[in-house]
C-alpha cells in the first residue's frame, strides 16, 4: 500500500508539470472539492467568506453558512442588565464579511510553506522508510524460507535409507 500510494504521489507530482497547473488552481479545486463543514472552519478561521466572497452566493440557493458572518455587538451602553427577552435583539445584526477566502487561502499557504513542506517531506521519508523496512523483512523471511529448505533435505539425507552411498542395507552387516 505504501509502495502504491508513493507511485500515485510521483505520478501526481509528474502529471501536475505536464498539464502546468499553478498552486492558486489547485486551491481553487480543492476548495470546490470540500465539504461545506470545512469551507466553514476556513471562513471562520480567516474572516473570509466564500472563494470569491459574497459574490459566489448571489446566484444559487445555498444556504449561507454562519461563518460568513460576522455578529455586530449592539452592546448595552446604559448599564442596566438586558432581559432575557431582549438577548436575541441584542445580537440579531449580522454583517457578511466581504473578504474573499482564495486570495487569503494562498496567502496562508505561502506565510506557512516551511510548516507545510517539511510536514510532506517527513511523510515521504516515513513512506520511504517503511518501504525500506518492507523489503528489509521480505528478504529475511525469503533467506529463512531457503534455510528451512536446505535443512529439511539435508534431514532427510540423513534419515532416508535409499540415499545410502552403495545402496546396501547395513543392518545385515551389524
Amino acid at each position: 500500500a505504501v509502495v502504491v500510494s508513493m507511485i500515485a504521489e510521483i505520478g501526481g507530482i509528474i502529471s501536475l508539470n505536464i498539464v502546468r497547473l499553478e498552486f492558486d488552481d489547485i486551491l481553487q479545486f480543492g476548495w470546490q472539492e470540500v465539504n461545506q463543514g470545512t469551507r466553514n472552519v476556513i471562513q471562520k478561521n480567516l474572516d473570509c467568506c466564500g472563494w470569491d466572497g459574497p459574490k459566489e452566493f448571489a446566484y444559487n440557493s445555498e444556504p449561507i453558512d454562519d461563518s460568513c458572518y460576522v455578529s455586530l455587538d449592539q452592546g448595552n451602553n446604559s448599564g442596566i442588565a438586558a432581559r432575557p427577552e431582549d438577548v436575541d435583539d441584542l445580537f440579531s445584526t449580522k454583517k457578511m464579511k466581504q473578504d474573499a477566502c482564495g486570495p487569503k487561502l494562498f496567502d496562508w499557504f505561502e506565510k506557512n510553506k516551511i510548516t507545510w513542506v517539511t510536514i510532506l517531506a517527513s511523510v515521504a521519508a516515513l513512506q520511504v522508510m517503511c518501504i525500506g523496512i518492507a523489503i528489509y523483512i521480505l528478504s529475511r523471511i525469503k533467506r529463512l524460507k531457503k534455510l528451512r529448505k536446505s535443512r529439511s533435505t539435508s534431514k532427510k539425507r540423513l534419515y532416508d535409507s535409499s540415499s545410502d552411498l552403495s545402496g546396501h542395507d547395513f543392518r545385515h552387516r551389524i
